[in-house]
């Protein structure tokens, strides 16, 4: 069984975590990312062959496919990010 797993924040250090979820972490299902810029989401969904892009990260993490969140957003961005990946049931790596 693979860990179905969303990334929250696509910025440098964002980018580089998808990329190890998606090829590198055994287990693991990059199943979906969300990042509020849109032509970034395409790139990176296209790119990692990732399933489901988001712009909104409570409706990601509503997502009932998903089993985990990681969390790689601004800092000041991740308590409210940690609250609602837990509120929805979710596992949470920040």
């Amino acid at each position: 069984m693979k860990v179905k797993a969303g990334l929250i924040g696509l910025g440098g250090l964002g980018y580089e975590q998808a990329k190890n979820l998606a090829t590198a972490v055994p287990g693991v299902e990059l199943a979906a990312i969300c990042d509020q810029d849109e032509s970034k989401l395409r790139a990176v969904k296209a790119e990692l062959g990732v399933e489901k892009a988001y712009t909104d990260y409570a409706a990601m993490c509503a997502d009932n496919e998903l089993d985990a969140i990681v969390i790689v957003s601004p800092s000041a961005l991740h308590t409210a990010h940690i609250q609602t990946a837990l509120q929805s049931g979710k596992h949470v790596f920040c």
